[in-house]
């Protein structure tokens, strides 16, 4: 006879018996055999559907997934049941539920698979109906893949970390500051996992009063990760009290997995130095390039500082570089003190140095540095240029580079850079190499200078203001200078030198 392609009853029946007092026939699919189906199977009176899952989805392991199926026996022997997943990458299978009794058709039946205990990976359900040594089985419409979620574990630290005032451990006369070094050990396989490392002053890291102090990806090669924290989150030091340190880890199924820390932190409450907003020390004037030339008038150098509640002490230096803090800055004000409150100050400037000797000409910044006894000095610089002539007109020169010490070995390169000055476009430029920090000829200690540079024209700007030099082979081991000469008439005296603040070294190949 001609079978119908769907059946009444029970879709998705994969074997079944045919009864002649039956009403109703449950049938084969004839869609479900493939191509090049023949036959049909021959029928076993038993019969099995699963319904649940009913579509592919990715969960994290751990997550209670829902199987639903229903079954039928026909046979007249007792059938049993058996509910399995299949990992779809070796084929094994894992058994979720046995020994359940099918009598009759229909019956719904229903239980959640609790994944934690099985590995990462995509799973089909199946269900497996036994009985007189027939069988049958179905799959699931649905397949479950398993994500693996991030792990964690600390290593450090592992007693309990008290975070107290600073002291000087290391006998420097300055106090350390006080860190704590937090380590773990964490892995991703799917390399999309990411860390959040808090501090809670309870166990509940869901209730709002979390600290996070670092947020972190975690990699897929796992391994030894650390965080050296300082008790300060958010911008400032936390508030004083007992904490448990704990991570969060997440990736794209999983979030909210928690992981204690084996010790917990203490904040104890400090004494907090006053601080002021270092944002707000600048110079103010001159806020263009101004000159000085000898005889003229004062220059007025304003400077803003904000210190409410500290005493300042001030200094101001000019230096012909643009480091400053190399070693050649000339001072022209020292230990000027402000009182506390002071918001600006000003210091008319006559060419002199602060013990009264008259500052050579050159072109200089001015470096403001402020002393508020809270460790290191505030250091600003101005923006402006100071031109010091002893007449006007005079040309200028000051040498930028090199303002370090540099080491280096014969045909190796060096930069030397400078910025001039030529009021009437008329000067040319000289670069030479000295082995002493005296200028001219007449000053000469040891060999003479050797001239790298000549007759380049002062007005020429930019890249022009510099001069890349391969280093002489025939130079003995030593420290040696640069001299940059100014000067409109190519005759000695020159109208302006700069000496290099720092000297190259070629070191003795065979020294120790």
């Amino acid at each position: 006879m001609n079978l119908p392609t769907k059946a009444c009853g029970v879709l998705l029946i994969v074997t079944l018996a045919f009864s002649p007092a039956a009403t109703c026939v449950p049938l084969f699919d004839l869609e479900t055999l493939g191509p090049g189906a023949q036959e049909l199977p021959t029928p076993t009176g038993l019969s099995v559907a699963v319904l649940k899952p009913s579509s592919d989805r990715t969960v994290p392991q751990g997550t209670a997934v829902e199987i639903e199926w229903t079954a039928g026996n026909l046979t007249g022997d007792d059938a049993l049941a058996t509910v399995l997943v299949r990992n779809r990458e070796d084929l094994s299978e894992i058994i979720i539920a046995g020994g359940i009794r099918v009598l009759g058709t229909g019956t719904l039946q229903s239980l959640d698979w609790n994944t934690s205990d099985v590995d990462s990976g995509a799973y089909s359900v199946l269900v497996r109906i036994e009985a007189g040594g027939r069988s049958a089985e179905a799959f699931a419409p649905g397949k479950i893949t398993l994500n693996a979620p991030p792990t964690l574990e600390f290593t450090e630290p592992l007693e309990t970390f008290t975070f107290g005032e600073p002291t000087d451990a290391d006998g420097d006369g300055e106090d350390d500051p006080v860190e704590l070094s937090i380590r773990w050990t964490a892995f991703d396989p799917d390399g999309d996992g990411k860390l959040v490392l808090g501090i809670d002053p309870d166990l509940d890291h869901a209730n709002g009063d979390e600290i996070t102090i670092l947020e972190r990806d975690i990699p897929t090669s796992g391994g030894v990760d650390s965080f050296t924290w300082n008790a300060e989150a958010a911008g400032g030091r936390v508030d004083p009290g007992t904490y448990n340190l704990y991570a969060e880890l997440s990736d794209e199924f999983s979030e909210g997995i928690f992981v204690e820390g084996p010790a917990q932190i203490v904040v104890l409450e400090v004494e907090e130095e006053p601080t002021f907003d270092q944002t707000k020390f600048e110079i103010t004037a001159p806020a263009e390039d101004a000159e000085f030339v000898t005889g003229g008038d004062p220059l007025t150098i304003t400077y803003a500082v904000s210190a409410p509640d500290r005493e300042l002490l001030v200094d101001l230096s000019l230096t012909s570089d643009d480091n400053p803090s190399n070693g050649n800055e000339i001072v022209i004000l020292s230990q000027r003190f402000l009182e506390e409150g002071t918001e600006e100050d000003s210091f008319e400037w006559s060419g002199d140095k602060a013990d009264g000797d008259p500052v050579p000409d050159g072109i200089y910044k001015i470096v403001l540095i402020a002393n508020a006894e809270l460790g290191s000095p505030i250091i600003k610089t101005s923006e402006a240029l100071v031109f010091r002539r002893e007449f006007e007109d005079k040309p200028l020169v000051a040498v930028l580079k090199p303002d370090a010490n540099t080491e280096t070995d014969a045909g190796a390169s060096i930069t030397i850079s400078w910025r001039d000055d030529d009021p009437t476009e008329e000067s040319l430029i000289r670069v030479v190499i000295d082995d002493d920090e005296l200028p001219n000829e007449a000053a000469e200690t040891d060999g003479a200078e050797r001239e790298i540079l000549k007759d380049r024209k002062a007005s020429l700007d930019g890249v022009n203001d510099s001069l890349i030099w391969s280093v002489a082979s025939d130079l003995e081991p030593g420290r040696f200078w640069f001299f940059v000469y100014i000067d409109r008439d190519g005759v000695a005296p020159f109208d302006h030198v700069s000496v290099s603040p720092r000297p190259i070294i070629i070191p003795d190949p065979e020294a120790p």
